[in-house]
């Protein structure tokens, strides 16, 4: 489990990655910042930062397939 600040960072990178790729592919964003090293190393925050930013953007990505 990561610490606050930690999770904070995390939540701010997903949310601008998700944000600079607004219509195009939320996966190259997640790709781009490291998704499949997240989820290994940190499932638990992973899971619920990526898809917490991903409902909020209204955005769509197989993150859920991984």
């Amino acid at each position: 489990m990561i610490d606050a600040t930690e999770r904070d960072a995390m939540a701010r990178a997903v949310r601008c990655a998700i944000a600079a790729a607004a219509g195009g592919s939320a996966d190259a964003a997640l790709a781009t910042l490291g998704w499949l090293a997240m989820l290994d190393d940190e499932p638990g925050d992973a899971v619920a930062i990526v898809f917490h930013e991903l409902g909020l953007a209204n955005a769509a990505a197989t993150a859920l397939d991984d």
